[in-house]
Order: C-alpha cells, then sequence, then structure tokens
C-alpha cells in the first residue's frame, strides 16, 4: 500500500488535470475502480459509480467521469488513486501524478494485457482473474431459461457429438469446471478463430446477457460497436435491404455536432479541403451539417450505401447519440 508522508494531493489534483489527456486516452477505467472501491473511495450502490461505470459509457466517458470524481474526493484520494494505478500496471500515469510527493507507490512486474473482440478465449490472454469470473458466471445457469447454463454452449462451439454428461465426467477426472473444459477444448478445435467477438455472438443466441456485459467491461474498444455485435442476423440482414432514405440524413444533421459531421464525411470520401471550406462557411451547425451531408451524397455516395453501411460508420466513430437515432427510427424493419 502507498504511504502517505506529507503529501500536497492538491498539487497531484492539479497534475490530474495538467496531464488529463494522457489520463483519459490511456487508463483501464474498470480495473482502476475496481481497486478503488476495495479502498473505499466508491460504493457500487451509490449514485456517482452507476454514472461512471454505466455499460452504455465509451471508454473515454468512464476515463473523464472518474477524474472528476476522485478529484472532487476529501484528504487521502489522490495516494488511493495513483496507488491504484500503479497496481494495474499503469506506473507511468502514476508518477505523472505522484510529480516530486513523498509517495511510495507499490511495484508491480507484469502489465495487464488489453482484450479486445478479436482477443483469443484462453485464460493466458484473459488473465486468471478475469477468466475466473467470465468462468464462474456462465456457470450460474438461468433456470428460466432453457440452455442458458454452460451447457448451452456445448453444441454451438464444439459441434454434434459431445454430451453434457462426457463433459461432467472429464472435468471431474481433470480437475476443472465444466465450462473451462468446453472453452479449452473449443479453442483446441478453432484456433484464432476461437475469439470473443464468436463468443458474445454464441451467448447472446443462448440469452445469456449478463456473461456478455462482462465481457464488454473488459473490452476497450468503443462500446457503440456492441450494438451492432447485438444486432440479430435477421436484423442485419434487413437493415442491409433497407435504402438510405432523405430522413436518415436529416436525422444526422440534428444529431451531429459540426465536427463530428465533418470528420464522419471526410472519413466517407468527401475531400478534407472541401469539408474545411463548408465548416469555414458557417457558424451554424445545422447549415453546416446540411451542405456537408448534400456534398456527400452527390459527390462520394454509392448507390449500394444502406443503412446497415451507416451504423457500422457511426459505431466505429463512437457516434452513439446519432447511432441510436438510426436505429430507433429502423427497429420495425
Amino acid at each position: 500500500m502507498a504511504k502517505n508522508y506529507d503529501v500536497n494531493e492538491q498539487a497531484m489534483k492539479d497534475r490530474v488535470r495538467m496531464y488529463r489527456t494522457s489520463l483519459v486516452g490511456s487508463m483501464d477505467g474498470q480495473q482502476v475502480m475496481d481497486l478503488l472501491v476495495a479502498a473505499g473511495l466508491f460504493h457500487p450502490n451509490l449514485d456517482s459509480y452507476e454514472h461512471i461505470m454505466h455499460k452504455e459509457h465509451t471508454k473515454s466517458q468512464r476515463n473523464r467521469d472518474m477524474l472528476d470524481a476522485v478529484v472532487s474526493k476529501g484528504p487521502g484520494c489522490m495516494v488511493k488513486f495513483v496507488t491504484a494505478l500503479a497496481e494495474v500496471g499503469m506506473t507511468d500515469l502514476a508518477k505523472l501524478i505522484v510529480g516530486e510527493e513523498p509517495v511510495e507507490l507499490p511495484v508491480v512486474t507484469s502489465q495487464p494485457v488489453e482484450m479486445d473482440w478479436s482477443s483469443r478465449v484462453t485464460e493466458d490472454v484473459f488473465g486468471k482473474e478475469r477468466w475466473d469470473k467470465m468462468c464462474d458466471i456462465i456457470m450460474r445457469s438461468n433456470p428460466l431459461l432453457k440452455n442458458s447454463g454452460w451447457d448451452g454452449l456445448i453444441m454451438p462451439l464444439l459441434g454434434e457429438g459431445i454430451e453434457k454428461e462426457d463433459v461432467l465426467s472429464s472435468s471431474k477426472d481433470q480437475g476443472k469446471r465444466p465450462i473451462d473444459l468446453v472453452l479449452e477444448t473449443w479453442f483446441s478445435m478453432e484456433g484464432q478463430n476461437a475469439n470473443v467477438k464468436v463468443l458474445v455472438e454464441h451467448l447472446c443466441k443462448i440469452k445469456r446477457q449478463d456473461v456478455v456485459t462482462v465481457l464488454e467491461l473488459m473490452l476497450p474498444s468503443p462500446p457503440c460497436t456492441n450494438f451492432i455485435h447485438k444486432l440479430s442476423a435477421q436484423k442485419k440482414e434487413k437493415l442491409k435491404k433497407t435504402e438510405l432514405m432523405t430522413d436518415d440524413t436529416l436525422l444526422l444533421k440534428r444529431k451531429l455536432t459540426k465536427l463530428e459531421c465533418g470528420d464522419l464525411c471526410a472519413s466517407l470520401g468527401v475531400d478534407p479541403d472541401r469539408v474545411r471550406q463548408i465548416k469555414d462557411d458557417s457558424t451554424d451547425s445545422l447549415v453546416v451539417n446540411g451542405a456537408l451531408l448534400t456534398e456527400w451524397k452527390k459527390s462520394v455516395l454509392p448507390k449500394d450505401f444502406n443503412v446497415y453501411n451507416l451504423i457500422i460508420v457511426l459505431a466505429e466513430h463512437d457516434l452513439r447519440e446519432a447511432l441510436m437515432s438510426i436505429l430507433e427510427k429502423h427497429k420495425d424493419k
């Protein structure tokens, strides 16, 4: 545990503000928050925790809200915060905040593994703590849902010919949980194709949103992409067949900021110089957005560009409000 001698916590808070951009972009908020809860700085049942760790927040949103909450806390908050950073392997960030203050940081020899949707589903990649957390929750089957327990994954992951009793017997002989054996066997069969994205798709099919939520909190990728992963195959096909209409672009016009719309159109092929020119022509975001979207439709919009293409682009840019508006508009398609 970090020692607090005669620490100027205000100076440390000032450095949090000074290095805010680096902290927001680099922190693993979930790991840090777990340690801050253990240290008593936050409580899972209080509003501040729920607001910061809301599952629909982006990684950057969580980190920004966490920093704001930490610096608003009383004596001892900064020592607990830098200790948590060091304990999850973010020692360089902790040292930025500590500066010359007499704080003894814990020494951590290994860096946490950062996961994404393409990460292999193995204990080595997840780390024992994250792996055990996921497996424990999968083992807690929901008696109200058919095939919702660990055995519901046998067929989709391992195929026909493997029975529940076989897994139970083998796992007992090897001293493992049944789900460990299922996942290990799946990985040995599929290799790199046994990744987080595919596992989430199978979990959604057997209605294990509780496990999906745990996995999402382990991932640094923008949560907007989670909406795409959760769409059923049937829904995706319908959206791919849905032509982009004028009222879709009108939604974008209203829901995007001038900066967001400019970046989006530039990424979709509108000439960057033309984007800058349009943005400089007016300070009214609705006027600018309308001109940008018109330019996009006239100059580079492919004839086969559909609603599904649009939500993919919005998700990749983490444009949550616009994405949710488009999905809501087409929810009955």
